[in-house]
């Protein structure tokens, strides 16, 4: 069974909160804050995998790139399910399917490091 649970990005106080941290209630989180559900996965690191988070892949077998890729973890309403993409405010046709999310490294989140994403233009 998957694990729920989620973090937020505090943006008036400019910080990543996780419930761990009890700080706040996932139902009900206060204006500002931007919730973040864990994926149920881990990165090649064993690092949490969640939404909002930013992988970076070095090689992607299978993968029609040939170069590093800095991706986007995002939730596709349209598919139910989690995918990844280079840029944001993209739709999904940019985007690559969520399975390939292990063999990456969280390298931070779109709150924190939008920067990561730049590369990809």
């Amino acid at each position: 069974m998957r694990t729920i649970k989620f973090r937020a990005y505090a943006k008036p106080l400019g910080q990543m909160i996780t419930e761990a941290s009890g700080h706040f209630d996932y139902r009900n989180p206060p204006d500002g804050w931007e919730l973040m559900q864990f994926t149920g996965l881990l990165d090649k690191n064993e690092e949490e995998i969640y939404e909002g988070d930013i992988l970076h892949f070095t090689s992607l077998n299978g993968l029609i790139y040939g170069h590093d890729l800095t991706l986007e973890v995002f939730w596709e309403d349209k598919i139910g399910g989690f995918h990844l993409r280079m840029q944001r405010n993209v739709d999904r046709g940019a985007s690559e399917n969520f399975w390939y999310a292990p063999q990456g490294e969280v390298i931070g989140n779109i709150y924190e490091n939008p920067e990561l994403l730049a590369q990809n233009k």
